[in-house]
């Protein structure tokens, strides 16, 4: 007999945990269990109430299993995440067959509730802390008689038989009533950080305000260790709550560690919000720039291992989830950046390549070792070039030893890269373009002239550098020694030139490219540099000026710009 029972309505979804459960045992390919619990999420929108409390133990294991099997695995975080989808549908599916015909006053209540607001730091402690007068999430009878006695802020009340808050009592009963379970690693206290911690903070942010979050799973390799172990993204954009964990008695110093990981690039945003965890013990935090550094101020801890410390917890979120709102409207009025950002997530099909920004430096992670030591290699070479993108990473990647982690493989090589760039300034007017130009057509002479050609060179590729206003040349990815002796099909297109798709070539693609930038710079241009921008697209190669000779056109331009 399956989770379900032996009925014959159950015996399809007994089938459906069977393929899940058989799938698991093949992650090389993911997309079988991807697909088996996408089909059975679908499933459970029929199920009774009764149905989906019997399949949600089950629901909760299997996530426990998968979690530790994905352990640093960034090719398996997708099926992590479509576990935890199901045990949600499940959790959801239970309260919802329950109560139809219930007037949720959920939303109602945070609408009017969950203001945005940015305290000062000296107030934020007591904010915090203190329930907005006339707050009371209505429950059910028998979920208000489980919560009452742990409820000493009042937050919760007892609702009518017809109206009470169906959304809450399902965070609830997911978080604070049967949280997940852990063990005594790290990893295995995720779920269990992630339900009482994000999810509740998500549940209590307005639905107009996403909330998402990355994690940093490859946090043994030197280069990824400098990521949070949790980040938060308001408005799906800005970093601006991040986490660091550890077990009970494990290493290091989650409160260090949650300064020494962040590089203050905010201007006028007060402080962040975040919070260091021992185990269950989580202390919240508000992190701001004093004294020329990061600083960390504790405001409140709560023990997460007692349902008392879980129910006094939900006002706290509740209140963060305020604040989180207030910050992400002032970072989007003050144009501000966000210190953690992932750019690009792994996709296989495009590279098996991810980009994120952190600080002010970028780090880039790649999936397979030949093309992390080819990029290593090719920065190598152009070391000290001007306006061009400088790899940090001392060493060039080596093939890791297994060590009996049968997951070792799917993490990534990661190498870190200076400088953090605006790739959303654009080079205008002319005076501006042209100084774009000669600091791209400079860092080209300087590759050429050791042998590498960019091969890539198009506006996504140059950036302006954040301190300098100087103009960046960057990802370098696609680059090859000059010449090349055979085609790179991975190029073609109208942006690039014509040689690049059908054969060997050389330094005359990137002379190319740099007429391509002028064609495509969105600026009236002067007849010199239509001269020039007609002379590079020139579609035979030999026909093509020398990067040089570009370089000494763009600076007499340049040069007569104030005659």
């Amino acid at each position: 007999m399956g989770v379900l029972g032996n009925s014959a309505a159950m015996g399809t979804l007994d089938d459906l945990v069977g393929v899940v459960d058989a799938a698991e045992g093949f992650l090389d390919d993911p997309r079988s269990y991807l697909g088996a619990q996408r089909v059975l999420q679908v499933a459970v929108e029929s199920l009774s109430s009764t149905q989906a409390e019997s399949l949600l133990p089950w629901a909760r294991e299997s996530l426990v299993r998968i979690s530790k099997k994905a352990l640093g695995s960034a090719t398996l975080q997708p099926v992590v995440d479509v576990a935890l989808l199901t045990v949600e549908a499940l959790s959801r599916r239970v309260v919802q067959a329950r109560v139809k015909g219930v007037d949720d006053p959920t939303r109602h209540i945070l609408s009017e509730y969950a203001t945005p607001a940015v305290p000062d730091l000296a107030l934020l402690k007591e904010f915090l802390v203190s329930k907005p007068a006339g707050l009371c999430f209505p429950l059910s009878p028998a979920r208000y008689a489980t919560l009452k006695s742990h409820d000493l802020a009042g937050m919760f009340g007892k609702g009518t038989p017809n109206s009470y808050c169906v959304d809450l009592e399902n965070l609830l009963a997911l978080s604070v009533i049967k949280p997940p379970g852990v063990g005594i690693t790290e990893f295995s206290y995720i779920p269990f950080w992630n339900m009482l911690i994000h999810e509740a903070i998500k549940g209590y942010l307005q639905t107009s305000v996403p909330f998402t979050f990355d994690r940093n799973t490859n946090c043994e390799t030197q280069t990824l260790s400098q990521l949070p172990d949790y980040v938060g993204y308001v408005g799906a954009l800005y970093s601006l709550f991040r986490g660091e964990e550890k077990v009970v008695r494990g290493p290091g110093n989650p409160k260090k560690e949650l300064m020494n990981k962040l590089v203050w690039v905010y201007k006028d945003v007060p402080y962040l919000l975040g919070y260091h965890a021992r185990g269950p013990n989580v202390t919240f935090g508000a992190l701001y720039h004093g004294g020329g550094k990061v600083q960390c101020e504790d405001l409140v801890t709560v023990d997460l291992s007692s349902m008392t410390g879980r129910v006094r917890s939900q006002l706290i979120l509740f209140n963060l989830g305020r604040v989180l709102a207030g910050l992400c409207d002032l970072c989007s009025k003050r144009n501000e950046i966000s210190d953690t950002f992932t750019v690009q997530e792994v996709d296989s099909e495009k590279g098996g390549k991810s980009v994120v920004l952190s600080g002010y430096s970028v780090i880039k992670g790649y999936m397979d070792l030949e093309k992390a030591k080819k990029v290593w290699n090719t920065y190598s070479r152009i070391q000290g070039c001007p306006n061009a993108e400088k790899c940090h990473t001392r060493t060039c990647p080596r093939k890791r030893k297994r060590n009996g982690d049968p997951d070792e493989d799917d993490r990534l090589y990661t190498l870190t890269f200076t400088p953090r760039l605006d790739t959303n300034q654009q080079a205008r007017p002319v005076p501006e373009l042209l100084k774009a130009l000669l600091h791209v057509s400079s860092a080209l002479c300087y590759a050429h002239e050791r042998g590498v050609i960019h091969r890539d060179v198009s506006w996504r590729n140059v950036g302006l550098e954040l301190t300098s206003n100087q103009w960046v040349l960057f990802d370098w990815d696609e680059s090859c020694t000059s010449p090349a002796p055979c085609a790179a099909v991975t190029l073609s297109g109208a942006c690039h030139a014509p040689e690049i798709s059908l054969g060997p070539h050389d330094t005359a693609v990137d002379v190319w490219g740099l007429g391509w930038l002028i064609h495509t710079s969105k600026v009236t241009l002067t007849q010199e540099l239509e001269e020039l921008r007609d002379d590079c697209l020139e579609e035979q190669p030999k026909a093509r000026p020398t990067m040089t000779s570009c370089t000494d056109r763009l600076q007499k331009m340049f040069a007569n710009l104030d005659g």
